[in-house]
């Protein structure tokens, strides 16, 4: 047995998304304090970032279809024994039936909502991971998860030391989204607003930055708006998401479903301006009017007027601005997070 702790993760992508950045903060966090870390992944747009922090990383085609559950996992064991892994974190509820198959001590990673029965191993499941209290009701209720395993890590990222104001750059305003582009991403209802502010002669451009399954339909419906002129979609390769975010005067989250996700966390603690729908989990982050603007969700014509108000009135945006980032870094200063749940699962196997 190694000296020091041992974790496995296994990630099914690195694409531009919050979950990816969750992930990068995670093992770079646990790298730092003399994890032992191994990553197995297919790669993707950010694998670069990964290839630069203290993970070793081994490569899988990070597609699981039910027929290649057990030759996986067999996989996995023999890896998790290489690297003298104490624990398997894997990442995701499209890898639950994954982690079930493990032979040995698992946590379980989720970061969206769940809506159906979770595949999971009651003997060696160590931990359900999850971001926000309000998905504990459904992973417990619908996803069959045991709640006494429940373990609760806020997202929590890193504040930049400096950063642009929103309005004061040159050029074009950029309103922007950002994260994976999955049904739930509301990224139509984000592109029907910007038609309405086009038509109401706003001369800003919209981005759209992410990657995911929805993204060609969202792709389609740019097009069939008439918008490909005005809009960007981009999955940038850079060294943090939170230089990504400061290209952006306003940041929008107008996912349908879930909670708000790890960028727009990042872009409240960077004091970008931001628009976020009333999702679970949306009102015990913000104060409406003060930190953030909240909206209705599936309401193109509720996010156009919020939208164009925000950019009307520049001292308005700054002033959410400095109050979401004074709040960001003082809920970061309370929140404990992977490292105490490291010591939590595995601290005491020295004197197993």
């Amino acid at each position: 047995m190694s000296s020091s702790p041992s974790i496995l993760f296994i990630a099914s992508h690195l694409s531009l998304s919050g979950s990816t950045e969750r992930l990068r903060h995670c093992v770079d966090s646990l790298a730092q304090s003399g994890t032992r870390v191994t990553l197995a992944t297919p790669g993707g747009c950010r694998q670069d970032e990964f290839a630069e922090l203290d993970v070793e990383m081994v490569h899988w085609r990070g597609e699981l279809s039910p027929w290649q559950v057990p030759f996986v996992a067999r996989r996995m064991q023999k890896l998790a024994r290489a690297v003298e892994a104490d624990l398997t974190y894997v990442l995701g509820a499209e890898l639950a039936s994954l982690g079930a198959r493990l032979a040995g001590p698992y946590a379980l990673e989720l970061t969206g909502p769940i809506r159906s029965p979770i595949d999971h191993h009651p003997g060696h499941l160590r931990a359900v991971v999850h971001p926000c209290s309000t998905l504990e009701e459904g992973a417990v209720n619908r996803g069959g998860l045991p709640r006494d395993r429940m373990r609760m890590i806020p997202h929590q990222p890193a504040h930049p030391a400096r950063l642009v104001p929103a309005f004061k750059r040159k050029g074009e305003r950029r309103v922007g989204c950002a994260g994976a582009i999955l049904d739930t991403s509301g990224v139509e209802v984000f592109l029907k607003a910007a038609r309405k502010l086009i038509q109401r002669g706003e001369k800003a451009h919209f981005i759209i930055l992410g990657q995911g399954p929805a993204e060609s339909r969202a792709r389609r419906c740019a097009l069939d708006l008439g918008l490909m002129d005005r809009v960007i979609f981009a999955a940038p390769a850079a060294p943090s998401t939170a230089e990504i975010l400061s290209t952006l005067d306003v940041f929008v989250d107008p996912r349908t479903a879930g909670a708000p996700g790890w960028l727009t966390h990042e872009a409240l603690a960077m004091g970008l301006p931001c628009v976020i729908t009333e999702v679970q989990g949306a009102f015990g982050l913000v104060e409406d009017q003060e930190d953030a603007l909240l909206v209705p969700r599936n309401e193109p014509d509720a996010l156009t007027g919020m939208l164009a108000d925000l950019l009307s009135d520049s001292d308005w945006a700054r002033k959410l601005g400095k109050s979401a980032r004074a709040k960001a870094r003082k809920r970061h200063a309370e929140q404990n997070g992977w490292g105490a749940l490291l010591e939590e699962l595995i601290g005491d196997r020295a004197g197993a």
